[in-house]
C-alpha cells in the first residue's frame, strides 16, 4: 500500500490512550500521519459501528487512509439518546454519568459499560449473550462491507474474546483474532504490566509490532526510537526508577 496519510481508529478504553499511549496512539506516531480516534471507555459495538459508518459516509477524502476498528464485548449497551431522553437517570450513575460520544451525523450515544443502573441491568438480563453476539456480528459485517465498498485499507482487532465473530463472511486476512486482553498474558513485556484494566504501552507496542505493522509502510528507524522510549518509560514506572 501507499504511505498512510490518515489513520482512523475506533474502539473502547483499550484504544483511548487515557492512561498512557495505547496501540492507536503509538501507531499514529510511528506512521507520522493525521489521526482521528473514535473511542471512549466502555463503548460497545453499536456505538463503535455507528461512529465508523457515519464518519465514512461524511468523509470527502479517503485517499491513503487506514481504518482499524477494535471490537469489544457484545453485551454492552450503547443508548442512542433522542431529545435528551434518559439523561436525568444517566446523571445518577456514579461512574458513567458523562460517558457520551457523538457521531459525525450527530447521533449521541451513552456508553453504559458496566453501569449498575436498574434499566441497564434489566437490559442485560433480558438480552441473552447469543442475541448480543448476533447483533455485534451484524454491526461488524456492515462496517466491513462499507469500508470495502469505499476502497480503503482496514483491519479489525478485538479488546476481549474474538470467538463471537467467527461465523461472519469476512476477509480474515483483515481480521486479527488475538485479543488485547488475551495477548497481555503472552506478551514479552508482560512483566512490565502494572495491573490496570488496560495493558501498559509496551504490551500495546508488542501487539502492534506482531499483528498490525507487518505489511504497513513504516520508517523502521522512527519505530525503533519510539519502541526504546516506550519500554524505558514503562520500566521506570514499574520499578520506580527516576530518570536523571
Amino acid at each position: 500500500m501507499n504511505k498512510v496519510s490518515k489513520l482512523i481508529t475506533a474502539g473502547d478504553g483499550f484504544c483511548l490512550n487515557h492512561h498512557w499511549p495505547m496501540w492507536s496512539g503509538i501507531l499514529a506516531k510511528v506512521l507520522d500521519c493525521d489521526w482521528k480516534n473514535l473511542s471512549t471507555f466502555g463503548a460497545g459495538n453499536e456505538a463503535i459501528a455507528n461512529l465508523v459508518l457515519d464518519l465514512l459516509e461524511t468523509s470527502s477524502d479517503l485517499t491513503d487512509s487506514l481504518w482499524i476498528i477494535q471490537w469489544t464485548s457484545p453485551h454492552r449497551l450503547d443508548l442512542l439518546l433522542h431529545n435528551n431522553q434518559y439523561v436525568d437517570i444517566i446523571k445518577t450513575d456514579k461512574v458513567y454519568y458523562d460517558n457520551f460520544i457523538t457521531t459525525e451525523k450527530n447521533k449521541k450515544y451513552w456508553c453504559s459499560s458496566a453501569s449498575e443502573l436498574d434499566f441497564v441491568r434489566n437490559h442485560n438480563n433480558l438480552i441473552s449473550s447469543k442475541q448480543s453476539e448476533s447483533r455485534s456480528r451484524i454491526y461488524q459485517y456492515a462496517v466491513a462491507q462499507a469500508l470495502t465498498q469505499k476502497g480503503v485499507n482496514w483491519k479489525f482487532i478485538f479488546t476481549y474474546d474474538a470467538a463471537w465473530s467467527k461465523n461472519n463472511n469476512l476477509d480474515y486476512n483483515k481480521v486479527i483474532d488475538m485479543s488485547l486482553e488475551k495477548f497481555r498474558h503472552f506478551s514479552q513485556y508482560k512483566n512490565l504490566d502494572v495491573g490496570e484494566i488496560q495493558p501498559v504501552s509496551s504490551i500495546h507496542l508488542d501487539f502492534l509490532e506482531r499483528y498490525i505493522l507487518p505489511g504497513l509502510p513504516i520508517d523502521t528507524k522512527n519505530f525503533d526510537f519510539i519502541k526504546e522510549e516506550i519500554i524505558l518509560t514503562d520500566t521506570q514506572r514499574k520499578y520506580g526508577i527516576t530518570s536523571t
